[in-house]
């Protein structure tokens, strides 16, 4: 069991954090003096094109060919120093590919009026000036093809990456900017036959937010919700950003063992939890007297109310609807995302606040195109970072509609809640799409309104995603994401999924797939992971050797991943760098023999690990659950093996096959391979 320090961040991740904010300083200034000198540029340029250079329309385009090659070659003298993570502003933008279009500018016929000038919108997207000084800059997947198919010809680095301001607040932006942009009115969160507009929603963060400060709640105290998903935990989640505290996301179902780690782990000043959790929490606050300030959702008795644990509701309805969100920094700490804990206790990945507003202006709006009319659904729990994204966070920023629901997820309730608030995105993970797919209602459940699946958490096999589709079912877009980065920087795209596939890259991040001697390898070639973008998070807390090895060179951080990836840009999924086994000499992915085996009649579900034969070698271990109608005896293993050494070469069939009744879980929905040895 690995067990971390109890203490502050470490000095690296410290002096990380001011160094991040000082280059943040620097890189506005540097952004300033760009965006003046590209303006100038971008008016040369708009003068030439609307006719105020020649008499003739041929003198005027060679007139202002030329003049345009002199403002590039301006332009690229005033813009050359700036740092490579700089992001390009509308002018900017607008600079890059006139730069591409100079050398055929004088064949064209002027153009009079704004229409080239102005960012242009396709129905894949539209450039969005936001005016807060939010840049998004997206575009569509074609159009973003072409400029940086131009912009690699004239030596151009193009980025998609958003800015944002100096002093920012997530529940400013994601929560207040509805407000703002006159949606108050709107649906925003709806749970059984209740909803709440996107204004009372806001009132109730503020509510919740004052409630937090007049207990002494302050910047950067790290809060813990331990709340089932509802009204309740968007009220908290937000309210904490405004107070410019830290949330912290548990499981309300955790042991006490588990909230007794959580709590001494976090060292939360308070806890917001559900009623039901108290006879696991009030053990565990007791050796954590730091935890002073105990909001309890649901019913308290009066013994526990004396015990110190106050009604969320009454802290609330004594508190005031209208607030001043704290004064918080777009690189202050807003939030901890758990990793999954499948190889020991979970590791809080310390998050700024510009982190999640830097995925969300990229996956969800240039990727997924999510738009206003959605209806969002989630089959993991909101205090897990893949939900909060997708079911909290996205819906929020895009003014649409939020659909919880407390119970636990099952197929029935799914069904359930997608016909009846006509879902139209839902969040899914592999193990609850195979129930579905084979649940006795699936034939008969109306889906219709879905128009896309998300998948993450675990590799999607491609069977499964083929049986999905066979239902008459919308597309499924699997990726990954993880903790270290928030939420998803590979995804496949609506109309563009390649089964087996976790897709391309997000724009706005890298990724390199590098070999054991550090170096990127070739094509097809299996190698860790690597990615870059501006959502990694600052450390792991108190945990300064896993941090020193993950964030790495100053903004990659170093996946546990296995990959490959094709020459097309598409990246494949090899398993976990701890989990390939080496089968006589040579190195065996898991997830080829899990493929291979899930293709045969008899498999609902398995996982590989590996394991010791009789003489001592390590070989392919299968532990797999069974099909109604198939029993669990030698023909069935037969059956298995010689079905994979027809797909497979010889050395990686499973050698052991082991049949349980269900595979062992985290709350994530992760299978637990660690559990399976004993199998």
């Amino acid at each position: 069991m690995l067990h971390l320090p109890l203490a502050a961040p470490v000095p690296e991740a410290l002096e990380r954090r001011d160094d991040h904010r000082a280059r943040g300083r620097a890189r506005d200034a540097t952004a300033r003096a760009r965006r003046r000198a590209a303006a100038r540029v971008a008016v040369d340029l708009h003068e030439h094109r609307v006719g105020r250079v020649g008499a003739s329309v041929a003198a005027e385009r060679s007139v202002a060919h030329a003049d345009v090659r002199e403002a590039l070659a301006r332009a690229d003298a005033a813009l050359r120093g700036a740092p490579d993570d700089q992001r390009l502003t509308g002018h900017t933008r607008l600079f890059a590919d006139a730069r591409a279009r100079a050398g055929v500018l004088a064949a064209r016929e002027r153009e009079h009026g704004e229409r080239d000038h102005e960012p242009r919108r396709s129905h894949h997207g539209a450039i969005v000036r936001d005016p807060r000084g939010i840049l998004p800059m997206e575009c569509g997947r074609s159009r973003a093809t072409e400029l940086d198919a131009r912009a690699n010809r004239v030596g151009w680095r193009r980025m998609d990456a958003p800015h944002f301001p100096e002093r920012f607040n997530l529940a400013d932006y994601f929560l207040d900017d509805r407000i703002r942009e006159g949606r108050g009115a709107r649906t925003a969160v709806k749970v059984g036959d209740r909803s709440w507009t996107y204004a009372e929603v806001q009132s109730l963060a503020n509510r919740a937010s004052h409630a937090l400060r007049d207990r002494g709640i302050d910047l950067e105290d790290r809060v813990l919700i331990l709340l089932f998903d509802g009204i309740e935990f968007a009220a908290t989640w937000f309210g904490i950003l405004k107070a410019g505290a830290v949330f912290c996301m548990g499981n309300p179902l955790a042991t006490e063992a588990d909230l007794d780690y959580l709590l001494g782990y976090t060292r939360a000043r308070a806890v917001v939890a559900d009623a039901s959790t108290l006879d696991r929490l009030a053990p565990a606050l007791a050796r954590h007297p730091r935890c002073r300030v105990r909001l309890i959702a649901g019913d308290v008795s009066e013994e526990m109310q004396r015990a110190g644990f106050e009604p969320l509701d009454r802290a609330m309805a004594s508190a005031s609807d209208r607030t001043e969100n704290a004064d918080t920094s777009r690189d202050d700490v807003a939030g901890w995302l758990f990793t999954s804990g499948t190889t020991g206790k979970p590791k809080g990945a310390v998050h700024f606040h510009h982190d999640f507003a830097f995925n969300t202006e990229l996956y969800p709006k240039q990727v997924l195109q999510l738009r206003e009319d959605d209806v969002f659904l989630s089959v993991s729990r909101l205090f897990f970072g893949y939900a909060t994204g997708t079911n909290l966070m996205f819906p929020f920023r895009f003014g649409a509609t939020a659909v919880f629901f407390p119970d636990k997820p099952t197929p029935e309730k799914l069904f359930a809640e997608i016909a009846k608030h006509r879902v139209t995105v839902l969040s899914n993970v592999p193990a609850m799409i195979r129930q579905m797919v084979d649940h006795p209602e699936s034939e008969s459940a109306d889906l219709s309104s879905l128009r896309m699946c998300l998948s993450a958490g675990e590799a999607l096999p491609a069977p499964l995603y083929e049986r999905w589709r066979g239902r008459g079912w919308c597309e499924i877009l699997d990726g990954i994401g993880s903790a270290e980065l928030f939420h998803i920087y590979i995804s496949n795209y609506p109309g563009d999924v390649k089964l087996g596939s976790l897709g391309k890259l997000v724009p706005g991040y890298e990724a390199r797939i590098v070999g054991a001697d550090g170096q990127d390898v070739a094509p097809g070639e299996i190698g860790r992971l690597w990615v870059r973008g501006d959502s990694a998070a600052l450390c792991y807390w108190g945990d300064q050797e896993k941090t020193k090895s993950t964030f790495v060179g100053g903004d990659w951080v170093v996946s546990a991943d296995l990959f490959t990836r094709d020459a097309d840009g598409y990246f494949y999924y090899s398993g976990r760098g701890d989990d390939i086994l080496k089968v006589r000499g040579m190195f065996v992915s898991p997830l080829e023999i899990e493929d291979c085996l899930a293709t045969h009649a008899c498999v609902k579900e398995c996982a590989v690990i590996g394991a010791l034969d009789e003489d001592g070698m390590t070989v392919p271990k299968a532990v797999v659950v069974l099909r109604d109608g198939w029993s669990p005896n030698q023909e069935t293993i037969a059956a298995l093996q010689e079905h994979a050494k027809t797909q497979l070469a010889r050395y990686k069939f499973p050698r052991i096959v082991r049949f349980v009744d269900a595979l062992p879980r985290n709350d994530r929905g992760k299978v637990l391979r660690r559990e399976l040895t004993d199998a």
